[in-house]
């Protein structure tokens, strides 16, 4: 079968533009019941929300990252639980955005407590 432009630039899109080898950074990937392991990963702060609730307020982050498949350097499998150590922080996985070729996007949160214990002022 002969070759097109689109099958040309399908291969250009999964080899350079996904090409976490040359655009990442190094992440650790913590799987449920596995050792830690360095991955390559491109990665990007997606949201930030603030909760004020009564007595706490809490601040939720998402992160996605963009990795390879492979089993040895990328996450092939990801469940419910799996932890990316980044930038200091752990990031527990959510969901799959999405993937394309041998490639996938994984979204991330991690929660931090801004505030503990209520607000009001002490009365007697």
């Amino acid at each position: 079968m002969a070759r097109n432009l689109r099958d040309d630039l399908e291969d250009d899109f999964e080899s350079v533009f996904l090409n976490t080898d040359e655009f990442a950074e190094q992440v650790i990937y913590i799987a449920i019941g596995k050792k830690p392991r360095p991955i390559n990963a491109v990665v990007t702060i997606t949201q930030s929300n603030l909760n004020d609730r009564t007595g706490h307020a809490t601040k939720e982050s998402g992160l996605e990252i963009l990795c390879s498949t492979d089993p040895v350097t990328g996450i092939p499998a990801e469940q419910m639980g799996d932890v990316v150590k980044w930038n200091g922080h752990n990031w527990v996985y959510q969901r799959t955005v999405g993937s394309a070729g041998n490639s996938v996007t994984l979204h991330f949160t991690k929660v931090q407590i801004t505030q503990s214990g209520h607000n009001r002022p002490a009365t007697l």
